[in-house]
């Protein structure tokens, strides 16, 4: 027996022709696409080693010729440089801005004016380049642009990524642009989520210079309260014996807006009291102030904030009376030692020997109550003379 398959129909669609053209059709297409991705790798790779080849190559040659710049030896470096095709000039900047830290004083200088024709090459990147563009273009213009070029900083403190924002910041603080303390300290209230400490250290290391413009931001009611406080912490840090007076006369406006010097509270605070929480920041960083600065003048301000219900405001009041205190507040800061707050009972205990108190603090070590006695032996082990 013999057995026979019928033929394929003809509508399959499987055994048609224009079926089969269309596979090695795209097949065809996918293999095109596949070399031309090859190819592009390729010209991708030999382009950038091209010009790696060529940026080592200048960098060569501006090896020899940074450190004749340097010296003053260095003529015909404006002229030779100013013939740089435009491809090449960011790259100048960028070798510049790296050789340029190294150096201080006048040769920097040298540097600085050599850079200087080049710099607004950069103020389009800032206007449209990617967020990290941006941000070292930030950081080579504040290396070798200032102070010429703190409006371009200045308005990079308002760019919508944080990142370029505090590039910007650390550059006008590292150039020590006095002048722009007030936008500075406006612009890192996008930051108050940030250690207000660090933040606070940023506006330090201008140096005295900035103290004035510190000091009016903390006198200004209409500013916000972050932002005094924040001030007030600079302050502190500096420290400026003249932001004395300014944190004392805020101290009477906070202590009469807010009531926070008002009754007693074994822990936390009100309802009340934690909607003025803003208040309290800005008090507490006047009596920090008070306490590396302060004098006896300030005594009486700072009195009652030792009875505030904010153990904060308690431990810092008791911090100030060590330095600025006289001999009749040491039965407050006795009292002080039984304070539920362990940070505000070791404050007062230290200001209590700063005020020569090494008597009271034996007989209470000598006494055995806890927590009170072991406070006591710990001050006066750890007390330096």
């Amino acid at each position: 027996m013999v057995l026979s398959f019928p033929p394929p129909s003809t509508a399959s669609w499987f055994w048609t022709t224009e079926t089969l053209r269309f596979l090695v059709g795209g097949v065809l297409v996918l293999s095109a696409l596949a070399l031309l991705f090859v190819a592009l790798v390729l010209a991708l790779r030999f382009r950038n080693q091209r010009v790696a080849r060529r940026r080592e190559e200048l960098e060569k040659a501006w090896a020899s010729l940074f450190p004749r710049v340097a010296e003053g030896r260095g003529e015909e470096a404006s002229a030779w440089l100013g013939s740089l095709p435009p491809r090449d000039r960011l790259f100048l900047l960028e070798v510049l801005y790296r050789y340029s830290r190294r150096l201080k004083g006048e040769e920097r200088e040298r540097l600085r004016d050599l850079a200087s024709p080049f710099l607004p090459l950069l103020l389009a990147r800032l206007r449209g380049g990617r967020e990290e563009e941006r941000a070292r273009a930030l950081q080579v213009i504040g290396e070798l642009g200032l102070p010429s070029f703190q409006d371009p900083l200045r308005e990079a403190l308002e760019d919508r990524s944080s990142w370029v924002a505090m590039a910007a910041v650390r550059e006008l603080v590292r150039g020590r642009c006095v002048g722009q303390v007030e936008a500075i300290v406006a612009c890192l209230g996008r930051f108050w989520n940030w250690r207000r400490t660090y933040l606070a250290g940023l506006l330090a290391k201008m140096g005295p210079e900035a103290a004035p413009t510190l000091r009016a931001v903390l006198e200004d009611e209409a500013r916000g309260r972050w932002e005094r406080a924040l001030a007030a912490d600079a302050l502190a840090m500096l420290p400026d014996p003249a932001a004395a007076d300014s944190a004392a006369e805020v101290l009477e406006g906070a202590r009469e807006a807010a009531g926070i010097c008002e009754g007693r509270m074994e822990e936390g605070i009100s309802s009340s009291a934690r909607s003025k929480e803003s208040e309290v920041e800005v008090a507490a960083a006047c009596l920090r102030i008070l306490a590396r600065v302060g004098n006896t003048r300030h005594r009486p301000v700072v009195l009652p904030f030792a009875t505030s219900p904010h153990p904060v405001l308690r431990a810092l009041a008791f911090r100030a009376l060590g330095g600025l205190g006289e001999p009749a507040d040491a039965a407050l800061l006795e009292a002080g030692l039984g304070d539920p707050s362990p940070w505000a009972a070791l404050e007062a205990a230290r200001a209590l020997q700063r005020l020569g108190g090494e008597e009271r603090l034996l007989s209470v070590a000598a006494e055995g109550r806890a927590p009170m006695d072991v406070l006591a032996q710990e001050v006066l082990q750890s007390w330096d003379g």
